[in-house]
């Protein structure tokens, strides 16, 4: 069940997370539609007046306006814009020398193993003859950069590769170098690649650098990988790449330098006994360097890049699936609440020194993902349904007044979605059969409550803001049918121990139902209100099928005669209530 909890948590919090970013791209459509309203009215406006007297004063405000806009776009183009690099573009630009280095590559490591075949020089030579030209290659490239970066970027990678295969040669053949050592030698290799990347300006190198350096481990040969000793070289690594995207804003080695992380430790997820905690220590390390990364990233730019995103989304999941599989149970909860807590620190001070809503709303996102899950962790069944139910409840009331917008509170309230599914196992008849007062009571009496206050608070709360009423409506609307739904349920569950027979519950139920939905239907239509008499209809339709199809079948004689008897006298008797029409 604690598993089944876990995994609908994250699937929540993904549809979360999209709904926020589905929010932000709405607004910014709205505001070009409000932009070209406004265009087309100030055009009409212009053409309808007086030539000779408003016109002129139109045209000096147009042209003020023009020169506000120019200076504004000056300074966008003065800021300097994050390269992009695209695989496919740079795949096309000297395609006939890439192909060419590969070829050359893969002749040269068959060279070598023909070399090796034949015994033509010693093992020593043959490895000092891979290292050495390597370096030639190295060279060549270094000198080629500083007039044709491309071509000579492309030498160095060349270069690059021929020293790695001679030093995984040397491990793997020979056992020449120890596997720290043969590491060293590519750890340097690969900070060599990105040095020149930084001076030369050139993305493509660093990332050909980071993936140096994140595949060397692997290519030293090791018996048995340390556990400590590889983590510790990929904190160096990411940090020295991290280093290098704060100088140059090439964000995608933040993404890659992650994902080298979660490779890695794809291969430590059966660790055992004090191995854990030691995992535990090296994946918080890791998390906490991906976040601050990001955090300052973003606070420094003043912007906030998908990259950084990503990676902060992703690290706040990635550190809660080794929480789950590597911390005792009764220290799941206050962790995941602790690195909720600095995801939440995270957004306040991202907003306080930016203003900016989107990493705000992610790291807050995630640091409600954190709750939930520490709520999932420390609680299970009714308890844990009310529990969710409670925090969803505050979160979409606080995040509605916080911001001051009626939709960003409902978007929080979509996660309602998760005691709704989680209250299934609530409506169960067979637990009401002897009792009323018990745990499925309050998780049913919460969820009604909830909704049916959150639907009423979202409706008062757009008016007083003179926000779109029509769009707030059908979603309060929707809030108090669920909510109403749960009620009807709760009729239907509480009359079967008061009554003690089955179908007496069912006929004085139905016509409760009944009378509701008449009530519904009636004011809604005399109010010419579709958000009452719709639910009323529907109520109404609801109980006719039911006789129709299903109790006419189930209840004895009796049961049927009474029940036919009291719904259709009040459907009839709803014809004589007068009202406005």
């Amino acid at each position: 069940m604690e598993e089944f909890n876990f995994f609908l948590i994250l699937i929540i919090s993904v549809v979360f997370t999209v709904q926020i970013f589905g929010l932000k791209k709405q607004i910014k459509r709205l505001e070009r539609l409000l932009s070209k309203k406004t265009t087309s009215l100030a055009q009409e406006i212009k053409a309808s007046v007086d030539e000779n007297t408003v016109v002129t004063d139109l045209d000096s405000r147009i042209q003020s306006n023009q020169e506000i806009l120019s200076s504004e776009t000056e300074e966008d183009e003065a800021i300097p814009k994050e390269p992009r690099f695209s695989l496919i573009e740079w795949l096309r630009e000297d395609w006939m020398m890439k192909l060419g280095a590969l070829l050359l590559l893969l002749g040269f490591a068959w060279l070598v193993t023909y070399a090796f075949m034949n015994n033509w020089i010693g093992p020593v030579g043959r490895i000092v003859l891979g290292i050495a030209g390597g370096l030639v290659v190295l060279i060549v490239g270094e000198i080629r950069s500083n007039k044709y970066l491309k071509q000579g970027s492309l030498l160095l990678a060349l270069g690059a590769g021929i020293i790695m295969l001679a030093i995984y040669a040397a491990r793997e053949l020979y056992d020449f170098f120890t596997p720290a050592s043969a590491l060293l030698i590519m750890a340097l290799v690969a900070v060599y690649i990105a040095t020149a990347a930084l001076r030369h300006k050139y993305q493509p190198l660093a990332v050909l650098g980071l993936i140096l350096g994140i595949v060397a481990p692997l290519l030293t040969d090791s018996p048995r990988p340390d556990m400590i000793g590889l983590f510790s070289y990929l904190f160096v690594v990411s940090t020295g790449f991290l280093w290098l995207v704060r100088l140059t804003k090439w964000r995608l080695l933040t993404i890659l330098s992650f994902l080298s992380v979660v490779f890695y430790g794809f291969g430590f997820l059966n660790v055992r006994g004090d191995e854990k905690f030691i995992m535990l220590i090296i994946i918080s390390a890791f998390t906490l360097l991906f976040f601050l990364a990001t955090l300052m990233a973003v606070i420094k730019d003043k912007r906030a890049g998908k990259e950084d995103l990503f990676v902060a989304g992703m690290s706040g999941m990635y550190y809660l699936m080794w929480i789950n599989m590597l911390v005792p149970d009764e220290y799941k909860g206050l962790l995941s609440a602790l690195a909720a807590l600095v995801f939440v620190v995270g957004a306040f001070v991202v907003y306080q020194l930016t203003r900016l809503k989107d990493p705000v709303y992610l790291y807050s996102g995630i640091g409600v993902f954190l709750i939930g899950a520490a709520t999932a962790f420390e609680l299970e069944g009714a308890a844990l349904t009310i529990a969710f139910t409670l925090e969803i409840f505050v979160l979409s009331v606080l995040t509605a007044v916080l911001s001051k917008n009626t939709d960003a509170g409902q978007k929080v309230s979509i996660l309602m979605a998760l005691p709704v599914v989680l209250s299934f196992e609530s409506l169960n008849l067979y637990k009401w059969q002897k009792s009323i007062i018990h745990e499925d009571f309050f998780v049913i009496i919460i969820i009604s409550a909830v909704f049916i206050f959150l639907g009423a608070f979202f409706y008062h709360f757009s008016r007083r803001n003179n926000e779109d009423s029509s769009k707030t409506n059908k979603f309060a609307a929707s809030h108090f049918v669920i909510g109403s739904l749960y009620v009807l349920a709760l009729i239907r569950f509480i009359l079967e121990p008061i009554t003690e027979d089955r179908d007496t519950a069912k006929t004085v139920s139905l016509v409760i139902y009944t009378l509701i939905g008449i009530f519904f239907y009636l004011k809604g239509k005399f109010n010419a209100n579709k958000y009452f008499w719709l639910p009323g209809g529907l109520l109404l339709a609801y109980v006719g099928l039911r006789l129709l199809l299903i109790e006419v079948w189930q209840m004895d004689l009796v049961g049927r005669i009474i029940t036919f008897f009291s719904v259709g006298i009040l459907l009839i008797g709803s014809a004589f209530i007068k009202g406005k029409k």
